[in-house]
């Protein structure tokens, strides 16, 4: 029965009105289909929380640093990041300006930095070459008011803390473990 009340309807719709309907499903079902299948980030990584030997071993190399200059390549979408190394683990020297490329973006799981701030950070690659990411252990070890506005010092400053002791958790580990 609803076939057929289904064929009446589409008879006595003229050509243009039968065109829209076309239209219109075809938007409604593409637009369906996109929303359903959309993911809000391209970046497919979680840092994991807990430290391994493993993750450690597979580290590039590890240290604390100051952002002193960050340089923007819009034609490979990238930002070089320099360093000064305040506290070297893994093969890096205190002193030492390092560069590490990371995506300008986010959603392409780059890792946001400031001059002035101050990092810890595992990084991929080695000498002249490398590279960080979301994916990658890294703790901002600064308190960032600037970033956060006056509203959420409170919270900056407990967050602070927080990351402050996840780091020196991390320095035990890795002087247990080397």
């Amino acid at each position: 029965m609803l076939n057929v009340v289904s064929l009446e309807y589409l008879l006595k719709c003229s050509k243009k009105q039968i065109y829209i309907m076309k239209n219109l499903t075809f938007t409604l079902v593409t637009a369906l289909f996109t929303l359903l299948s959309f993911n809000a980030s391209a970046c497919r990584c979680a840092e994991k929380d807990s430290l391994t030997a493993e993750r450690v071993q597979e580290a590039g190399a590890i240290f604390t640093g100051e952002v002193i200059r960050v340089d923007q390549d819009k034609d490979t979408y990238t930002e070089t990041i320099h360093i000064k190394i305040t506290k070297a683990i893994k093969n890096v020297k205190k002193g030492d300006v390092i560069q590490v490329k990371t995506s300008m973006s986010s959603a392409s799981c780059g890792v946001q930095t400031s001059v002035g701030q101050v990092w810890y950070m595992h990084v991929q690659g080695g000498t002249d070459t490398y590279r960080v990411n979301m994916c990658n252990r890294k703790i901002m070890l600064s308190f960032d008011c600037a970033a956060v506005g006056t509203d959420y010092e409170d919270m900056e400053r407990k967050q602070l803390k927080e990351r402050q002791a996840k780091y020196k958790n991390d320095l035990k580990f890795i002087s247990k473990n080397s």
